[in-house]
């Protein structure tokens, strides 16, 4: 066992610094739906102009910012008061939601399909199928999670940004809505499947099940090690 010197170095140890959370989003993305997750970073640099639309009553062209990638600056430039702003902000929160719930329901829907074959009356996958279906569906599971995630953390900074103007916030809200959305009702089926699969298989067996799965999400980018803020 460690002695008390050991012990006490240990807790000398500097913390590692917190990521921000833009950085693990970026490290944990499943790579065949990277263009489908939230666009976090495009919000932050959206609200990082609020307090100028705030100032100044209006955007001046040159300093309107889209929330699509540079590629995409030829669209139209955003101009007039706040209310654009904030009309601009929850427009594109809608549509990325429309893509993170059609990836979710898609996929959901797929795995489900296997599942039944894994955990019906006559089990028709053997283990190592099993296996590859739960490392398929942790995959899935981090995509919802994250993007759950990232919608809450940039309604918080909204909600920062907006303090003091006379809004009420909107993360309760939303996040109410946010229960009712596809990919949130997705998210409770693969949960439900995940526990379907590991009884599927020997109980001694679902140790590695897990482990097996972790590493495929590291594999995928979707599961390395971070401490976001």
């Amino acid at each position: 066992p460690p002695s008390l010197h050991d012990c006490t170095l240990l807790r000398r140890r500097p913390l590692r610094p917190l990521m921000k959370f833009g950085r693990v989003l970026q490290l944990r993305a499943i790579p065949e739906w990277r263009e489908s997750y939230i666009g976090y970073k495009r919000f932050k640099r959206l609200l990082k102009r609020l307090p100028t639309a705030q100032s100044s009553g209006s955007f001046s062209p040159t300093a309107s910012l889209s929330l699509r990638e540079p590629s995409e600056l030829e669209a139209p430039l955003l101009s007039g008061p706040y209310a654009e702003v904030e009309a601009l902000f929850f427009a594109a929160l809608d549509d990325d939601l429309r893509r993170v719930n059609e990836v979710s329901v898609a996929e959901t829907e797929s795995i489900e399909t296997s599942v039944t074959l894994a955990t019906g009356g006559e089990a028709l996958l053997s283990q190592e199928e099993v296996a590859a279906l739960y490392c398929r569906l942790a995959k899935l599971r981090s995509f919802m999670s994250l993007n759950a995630t990232a919608v809450k953390k940039i309604l918080k900074k909204f909600d920062k940004n907006m303090a003091g103007t006379g809004r009420e916030p909107q993360l309760p809200s939303v996040m109410k809505r946010l229960e009712a959305e596809p990919f949130s009702v997705c998210r409770r089926r693969a949960d439900g499947m995940a526990v379907e699969l590991e009884r599927a298989m020997p109980p001694d067996k679902v140790p590695r099940l897990r482990q097996l799965a972790q590493d495929a999400l590291k594999r995928a980018g979707g599961g390395r090690e971070s401490r976001p803020n």
